[in-house]
């Protein structure tokens, strides 16, 4: 996120959310695919958000990397990272 003035959580309940610091309002909500349904796979084990693009990255229970538009608070992409080993 390029606007210092605005941090991103996430939380147990499975909602990323993107605040305001200076009011500590909601800005916005990022758009999770599978958050509504409560599925544990879903989890977030790690948050970064770009120093300089509007790109928030998260990596997650189910072993897939998704990128975000901070702006818009959409899903851009999500990638496997791990195969599953037999």
């Amino acid at each position: 996120m390029q606007d210092t003035n605005q941090f991103v959580v996430t939380y147990d309940t499975l909602k990323t959310v993107i605040y305001d610091t200076e009011t500590g309002k909601i800005l916005r909500q990022i758009v999770n695919d599978n958050s509504a349904f409560g599925d544990a796979n879903y989890r977030i084990n790690r948050l970064i958000s770009h120093p300089s693009q509007p790109i928030i990255i998260t990596a997650h229970e189910d072993r897939k990397i998704r990128y975000f538009d901070s702006n818009s608070g959409n899903t851009k992409t999500k990638k496997n990272v791990f195969k599953s080993i037999k």
